[in-house]
């Protein structure tokens, strides 16, 4: 769950989009965090811009003064966004790698500021501060093994996306496992979106406040990112669409009632065809152990750190 704080989640995005400024999904994280006056009417007419022109998202950005009766605060905003992606490529260019970019990008974001601001308490912004300097450790031990140029830290950060690049040499008939951010731009004759229940998609961060997320004003913008996500999932499919959901899923050792998603309520039946699996449930606990002890060992590996498994207390 490190990677799915929104502290975290927001710093790389930022890298990202130095690495690749088509990265829609990404830009549109950050692009008014912290706030730089490009709110949703704003971004709404930046989009149709670059829909009219037939360009980038980002495109769109970098041309902000040309867009029709776009704001002059979002103007500026595009711009110096602009400004601040272009100097961290000329950062990569001159040879710095990704953790001392990083460093650098969390410092003229103002990320600290803006989290002690946001946060309800002290001990809580010191928790999501450590989380950015845990993002921080991570991606000094890859410089200090060879691996902070650009090259490696896109290709890493597609690993954290769950994202496989689409080579034509790959075998056809295989399954590939993403998650909704690694789909973005990917096509697939079948698709199935898994985990459509309340609680998952939308996640519940983005309906209740934690130590770790921001105060409840943003829950609004958080469920609208997890509606667009869900849209980038359904649009994948080419042939058919598979949209899966439990009625009973295992919590804390216990088989508990599960909601739909309200994305899957919000579907006119005439537009799907309903189908029920049935099965007996299975409760193997062992399994499941066993199953997330190999994970622990294989993200354990992917960050250069080796992972103790066993019983936990």
């Amino acid at each position: 769950q490190f990677f799915e704080r929104k502290e975290v989640k927001d710093l790389l995005a930022y890298l990202k989009i130095v690495l690749d400024p088509n990265d829609e999904i990404a830009l549109r994280r950050i692009i008014n965090y912290p706030t730089r006056g490009i709110g949703d009417v704003a971004l709404e007419r930046i989009g149709d811009f670059a829909t009219a022109r037939g360009g980038s998202l980002w495109k769109a950005v970098e041309n902000g003064r040309q867009v029709p009766e776009l704001s002059g605060t979002a103007m500026d905003g595009c711009e110096s966004l602009v400004i601040l992606i272009e100097e961290g490529k000329a950062r990569f260019a001159r040879g710095e790698t990704a953790g001392v970019v990083l460093g650098w990008l969390a410092e003229a974001i103002g990320l600290k500021r803006d989290i002690q601001a946001a946060t309800t308490s002290n001990a809580a912004a010191a928790r999501r501060w450590g989380n950015v300097e845990g993002l921080q450790k991570v991606f000094t031990r890859r410089d200090e093994r060879g691996q902070g140029g650009p090259k490696e830290t896109l290709d890493f950060l597609r690993i954290l996306a769950l994202r496989e690049d689409n080579d034509e040499d790959k075998p056809k008939d295989v399954v590939t496992l993403t998650t909704m951010h690694g789909a973005k731009g990917l096509e697939f004759e079948q698709v199935f979106v898994v985990g459509l229940e309340e609680g998952l998609l939308p996640h519940i961060r983005s309906q209740t406040e934690r130590a770790t997320d921001v105060p409840s004003s943003e829950h609004a913008s958080s469920l609208e990112e997890e509606r667009r996500l869900f849209y980038v999932a359904v649009t994948r499919a080419k042939e058919k669409l598979y949209l899966c959901r439990s009625e009973l899923r295992a919590f804390r050792g216990k088989l508990t009632q599960r909601v739909p998603s309200r994305f899957l309520v919000e579907i006119p039946p005439e537009m799907y065809v309903l189908r029920e699996e049935k099965g007996a449930p299975k409760e193997n606990v062992e399994t499941t152990k066993t199953g997330a002890a190999g994970l622990l060992a294989a993200l354990g590996n992917m960050f250069g750190k080796p992972t103790t498994t066993g019983p936990s207390s």
